[in-house]
C-alpha cells in the first residue's frame, strides 16, 4: 500500500509516493520476532510496510480495481493452469496513519485454462470482469459481487464472440506481429449497468461490445469492430458520460502503431441501446508503440502514454 504525502519545507511542498505503515498489534512491536510474525504475509524490503500475498502461486495478467476507499478486488490468471481467479481486499485504517491489508480467500471464476483478464469497477461492491477463454476460443464477460467484505458471489457467464487472442509462440509474417501480452482485452464501466468491452484477435478484425447488466447478469448488447486485422495493447476508457468512450490500441497490422478510435452508444427513445457508431480514428505516433496505457479525464479528452522509440 502506498500513502501519497507532502515532503519538503511548507513554502515549496512536493508530493511522495511512500509504502504505508503497517499496524501491529503491540506498537511498537516488542521485537522483529513479533514483526515477522505479523507480517508473514508481506514481501517488502520494508518489513514495516503494508503488504499482502493475494497468490503464492506463479500469477500473470494481474488487474486491481478500486471498489471503495476501503476494498479492492484484484483478478488474475492463477498457478500453471491459468486458472482465473479473484480475491477481495480490505484496506482497514488505524490511527495514527497505520493500515492493515485483510486478504479474503481466492475464487476461480473460470476452471479452465485463460488469458487476457481485464476488470472494472461498477459500484462499491460489483464489478465486470471480461477474459479470453482458451478451451472455447472465445472473449467471455460476468459479473463478480462482493458479499460479507471477502465473499465473492460469481454471476453466469456470457460470450461476446469467438477470437484467437493467444499463439504458442511469438511470431511475425511481414504484416503483422504478435506477442505475449495479456493485453488484448480491456473493459471499462459507463454506468451501474452497461460496460464496454474491447478485445483484439490475433488474426482478425477487434471489436467492441457494449455489455448490459441487471443484477449478477451481463449479457451481449450491440457491437462495432475495429478497422484492423491484429490489435493489441487494448485500452477503453469512458469518457466522463455514459454514451462515449475512447479506445487505445496497437495496430499490430500497420507496424505497430498507435491508434485512437473514438466509441458513441446511441439510445432509441426508452433509453435502451441500439447502437454502436464509430467515431473518428486517428494514428497517435508515426513508429511502433508497446505498453500503451490511457485514461479518460473528462466528457471530450483523454490521455493515451505510448512510450518513446
Amino acid at each position: 500500500l502506498l500513502h501519497v504525502q507532502p515532503t519538503g519545507p511548507q513554502w515549496a511542498p512536493m508530493w511522495a509516493a511512500l509504502r504505508a505503515r503497517q499496524h501491529f498489534s503491540a506498537t511498537p512491536p516488542r521485537g522483529i520476532q513479533d514483526i515477522t510474525a505479523q507480517a508473514i504475509g508481506c514481501e517488502s524490503p520494508d518489513p514495516l510496510a503494508v503488504c499482502s500475498f493475494v497468490s503464492r502461486q506463479q500469477a500473470a495478467s494481474m488487474r486491481v480495481v478500486s471498489l471503495s476507499a476501503t476494498r479492492l478486488l484484484a483478478v488474475f490468471l492463477d498457478g500453471g493452469l491459468s486458472w482465473a481467479t479473484a480475491v477481495v481486499i480490505n484496506v482497514v485504517h488505524h490511527l495514527p496513519h497505520e493500515w492493515e491489508f485483510f486478504t479474503g480467500l481466492k475464487v476461480a471464476f473460470n476452471e479452465a485454462a485463460t488469458s487476457n483478464l481485464d476488470v472494472a469497477a461498477v459500484s462499491a461492491d460489483k464489478a465486470i470482469v471480461a477474459y479470453a477463454d482458451e478451451a472455447s476460443g472465445s472473449v467471455k464477460v460476468r459479473v463478480l459481487q462482493v458479499a460479507n467484505s471477502t465473499d465473492i458471489v460469481v454471476g453466469p457467464e456470457d460470450e461476446l464472440g469467438a477470437a484467437n487472442l493467444t499463439m504458442e509462440t511469438n511470431d511475425t509474417n511481414g504484416t503483422w506481429k504478435y506477442t505475449a501480452t495479456n493485453r488484448r482485452v480491456s473493459v471499462c464501466a459507463l454506468s451501474a449497468n452497461r460496460a464496454l468491452v474491447a478485445y483484439g484477435p490475433v488474426d482478425a478484425p477487434g471489436e467492441v461490445v457494449l455489455v448490459v447488466i441487471a443484477g449478477n447478469t451481463a449479457q451481449r448488447g450491440v457491437s462495432l469492430p475495429f478497422r484492423s486485422d491484429n490489435i493489441d495493447d487494448v485500452n477503453v476508457v469512458a469518457l466522463g458520460t455514459s454514451k462515449k468512450a475512447l479506445a487505445v490500441y496497437r495496430d499490430e497490422a500497420d507496424g505497430g502503431v498507435a491508434k485512437a478510435q473514438e466509441v458513441d452508444v446511441f439510445d432509441d427513445y426508452n433509453g435502451a441501446a441500439y447502437a454502436l457508431g464509430p467515431g473518428s480514428l486517428v494514428t497517435i505516433t508515426p513508429f511502433r508503440a508497446e505498453n500503451l496505457a490511457a485514461i479518460g479525464l473528462n466528457r471530450t479528452a483523454g490521455v493515451a502514454a505510448p512510450p518513446a522509440p
